[in-house]
């Protein structure tokens, strides 16, 4: 589908000299829904915004773009300059509910005692780390559960990982699967063993999620 631009057209009288250098201004820009960015580009001469329902982009004189973050998602800017025989910049941008520095800055508040790191992968935010217990762990599913584009990558600490594993098994026991088994493989946690059929395996899938949540895998 081709996106149409939305251009402004700006008059060159007044421009900056071309001294100051278009390379200053950042080739990607993140934003939260309802920030406002300003950069400084001088000798602006027009402006153009892949996607307008993404960002607003309106010239501050010619020497500055005031941005603003209108929905999630993705376009491109494109600046035209005045500055020696003109140029064009290219600024890719994305909106979001929140950027990966808020992101992070969220996840270290709600737990200050943990360590994450929130980087981008194939257009999806991945947060690294690891927690101390379980309940953690559900504050930071609860935490992210409005972000579609976010991938937890995050261990159990191993001594809490424990405790689960002996959590899972004697819910098993209690519930008749006593030949099912969770074990602790580095850091994650497999089930392993025999059931008599499929609604056996499902049940006791149900049980582990129930006790860890969804990164509970089967052994093969």
């Amino acid at each position: 589908m081709l996106t149409a631009l939305l251009t402004t057209t700006l008059l060159a009288a007044g421009a900056h000299p071309a001294s100051a250098a278009i390379a200053d201004v950042p080739k990607n820009l993140e934003m939260d829904v309802g920030a406002q960015k300003v950069l400084d580009v001088q000798s602006i001469a027009r402006v153009a915004v892949g996607d307008p329902n993404v960002a607003d982009v309106k010239p501050i004189g010619n020497h500055q773009l005031l941005i603003v973050g209108k929905a999630e998602g993705r376009t491109t800017l494109l600046v035209w300059t005045n500055a020696g025989k003109g140029a064009m910049y290219k600024l890719d941008l994305r909106v979001s509910t929140q950027t990966n520095e808020a992101l992070e800055k969220a996840l270290r508040e709600t737990l200050p005692a943990e360590d994450f790191k929130v980087t981008e992968l194939n257009g999806r935010r991945v947060v690294e780390g690891h927690v101390l217990s379980v309940d953690d762990m559900e504050k930071l599913k609860t935490l992210v559960s409005g972000e579609s584009d976010v991938v937890l990558l995050v261990d159990l600490d191993r001594s809490a990982q424990t405790h689960v594993v002996n959590r899972i098994n004697a819910e098993f026991a209690r519930q008749g699967l006593k030949d099912a088994r969770a074990e602790l493989v580095g850091s994650r946690i497999f089930l392993t063993g025999h059931v008599e059929d499929e609604s056996d395996s499902q049940k006791a899938q149900l049980i582990a999620e129930s006790i860890y949540g969804s990164s509970v895998q089967r052994m093969p």
